[in-house]
């Protein structure tokens, strides 16, 4: 009985550990198992699928798709990116994503959270200039107070909108 406590003390502190990481960069680009992010969603539908218009900003095989259905979307969906790590925004508080519009120019509201709602969220508004072609989207967070342990990305593409509309990201990224 005391080493089946132990062993479960052993294992709840190094998940602790794990859980408590930080890292000053990282690359989510859809293209391994090692940088495909842990992804969710709510309120529209998502999934990994083939770049549909190689570029020069973006020349990837693999890219997320995002579509909001009208009739099966809410107007606050939203991607979900869970972290195995905090984000050390010490010396970089810049994330960055590509983004791909086909049929409509939004604003993506990109958010920092901690999964366990430890310290408050922190969002930057970015507005999609183009249409048909890939766009590098800069969320500089040089506010945020680098005490706080973020884990979580949530991003809301074309917020408030009930309209169909199917959007492709690639790139998300912590670092220059």
């Amino acid at each position: 009985m005391k080493l089946n406590l132990l062993i479960l003390f052993i294992v709840i502190l190094h998940h602790d550990l794990i859980a408590q990481q930080s890292v000053s960069s990282f690359v989510y680009d859809f293209e391994t198992s090692k940088t495909m992010p842990n992804w969710s969603g709510f309120g529209l539908e998502y999934e990994i699928g083939e770049n549909p218009q190689i570029d020069r900003i973006n020349q990837s095989l693999l890219i997320g798709s995002i579509d909001k259905t009208n009739g099966k979307t809410w107007d606050w969906a939203a991607v979900v990116i869970d972290l195995p790590f905090y984000m050390d925004l010490s010396k970089n508080k810049v994330l960055s994503m590509k983004i791909l519009a086909i049929t409509r120019k939004s604003i993506v509201n990109f958010r920092l959270e901690n999964s366990k709602n430890e310290f408050p969220s922190s969002e930057i508004m970015t507005a999609v200039t183009r249409l048909n072609e890939w766009e590098q989207m800069i969320f500089n967070f040089q506010d945020v107070n680098t005490a706080y342990q973020y884990d979580r990305l949530t991003i809301f593409i074309d917020y408030g909108n009930y309209e169909s509309h199917v959007y492709y990201i690639d790139d998300i990224k912590l670092g220059p």
